[in-house]
């Protein structure tokens, strides 16, 4: 079976640090992996050089099979790449729905003169853009928040907004970096709902996250990030007994 992403020998630097050290790893169709470690690690960086805002100095992405070397990211995001952000931001003064509709138009197929003209498939498709983005917003209970400003959002339901938007666009290899900080208890366990379905739909997760617990009861593999360099690989129950991961992040208490 062909990853869904597959990282190989990922290094990336600003200047003389090196934020990331020959990282590899994939993900699976239908599979969730976490990468986990302590502030600092690299997680984000790594991120950022899959989804091609940031670009390694060595090393190879491939997103669904194909090689995403050179890619832009809306490019990538095309090839069916979704993620959300680790700080979920808001685009001025967006309503809700209009931030979920934000992903999906990197997948649209109409033009600007078919948008000018305003041509019939012009208005089926962004219908079809609107419902999707509905039916996210439904997902993570914002449904009833369309139309309001997203700026005027809590912190917690700008992360389910952030997530909402990432989801809507449906895509195979779905990216969350720190998606449960500063939600609620009940709705983690909606987004644990959440994943469970878009796994059993066979979407790939990659997923950075610091709520250990949640990680060990959500993922099939887990990536430990340490300075830079990956120190561990494997199942959650491999991991939580690992001596290099304890003594760099678990701690005796959590494992």
């Amino acid at each position: 079976m062909t990853p869904v992403l597959a990282v190989e020998q990922m290094t990336v630097r600003f200047g003389g640090i090196t934020a990331v050290d020959d990282v590899s790893l994939s993900v699976e169709p239908g599979s969730i992996r976490a990468v986990i470690g302590p502030n600092g690690a690299g997680k984000t960086t790594l991120f950022n050089a899959v989804a091609g805002s940031v670009q390694p100095a060595s090393g190879r992405v491939r997103i669904a099979g194909v090689s995403a070397e050179g890619l832009a990211p809306y490019r990538r995001a095309a090839l069916g790449l979704a993620r959300t952000f680790q700080h979920a931001t808001v685009f001025g003064t967006l309503t809700v729905l209009e931030t979920a509709q934000l992903g999906l138009h990197v997948r649209t197929r109409e033009g600007a003169l078919s948008a000018l003209a305003r041509s019939r498939r012009e208005r089926v498709e962004e219908r079809s853009i609107r419902e999707a983005a509905l039916e996210a917003l439904a997902l993570v209970g914002l449904e009833s928040h369309a139309e309001r400003d997203a700026s005027t959002l809590s912190y917690g339901d700008r992360k389910l907004l952030d997530f909402a938007r990432a989801v809507a666009a449906k895509p195979a290899l779905l990216a969350l970096d720190e998606p449960l900080a500063g939600v609620s208890q009940s709705k983690i366990e909606t987004l644990i709902e959440i994943l469970d379905s878009l796994k059993a739909g066979g979407t790939a997760v990659v997923c950075i996250e610091h709520n250990i617990p949640t990680v060990m009861r959500i993922a099939d593999e887990i990536t430990v990030l340490y300075r830079g360099r990956a120190i561990a690989d494997g199942t959650p129950e491999a991991i939580r007994h690992d001596p290099a991961v304890i003594d760099a992040y678990l701690g005796t208490a959590v494992a």
